[in-house]
């Protein structure tokens, strides 16, 4: 298959580690978005998003989502929660599922506005550190397959899954060949 690369290949942002001082260069999209019913007693929003990210020596994979509800309904909803060790699967067209082992995790709550009418923003983020040798392989599957479905394994048996339409199937494989022709 011909790689075909975007039009714009330079990173969605640019970060500094406040510590290190190393500079990481970030793709991310969203990959899908949809109300929920799932995960408690009440509809709610959910966001997806997959990052790839780069520094001078550490390469990442990082699934994020973030959950929006009303204050007094997220009272009982399914607490999502991650944890070191957690994983996310993406599926794929034409090609076997890839787990990823997450590294670091993040877990934030967000309260906006007061009352019953709050709302509540649960965002996780599952970090994978992908090893320098590892970075062929996976150069050549995500480059050159379509994700079609994400999974995601938290902590108290949470299980996430959502299927990724075609167009932002495209959208996700055109981040990973930037990503990938930006290491070479």
């Amino acid at each position: 298959m011909q790689i075909e690369y975007s039009k714009d290949c330079k990173p969605d942002d640019i970060q500094i580690d406040k510590i290190s001082k190393e500079k990481y260069e970030i793709w991310i999209t969203k990959i899908a978005k949809s109300k929920e019913a799932g995960l408690g007693t009440f509809d709610e929003n959910m966001m997806y998003y997959l990052q790839i990210a780069k520094g001078d020596q550490k390469y990442f994979l990082t699934m994020f989502f973030a959950r929006i509800g009303t204050q007094a309904k997220a009272e009982f909803s399914t607490p999502i929660n991650a944890k070191k060790g957690n994983t996310f699967i993406l599926g794929f067209e034409n090609h076997k599922p890839l787990e990823f082992i997450a590294t670091d995790v993040s877990n934030k709550s967000m309260t906006f506005g007061n009352g019953q009418d709050a709302k509540v923003q649960k965002s996780v983020g599952l970090v994978s550190e992908i090893k320098k040798e590892d970075i062929p392989n996976l150069k050549e599957i995500l480059s050159n397959n379509i994700i079609d479905g994400i999974r995601i394994l938290l902590t108290d048996d949470v299980k996430l899954e959502r299927s990724i339409d075609k167009k932002n199937g495209q959208k996700i494989l055109s981040k990973f060949k930037c990503y990938f022709d930006s290491i070479n």
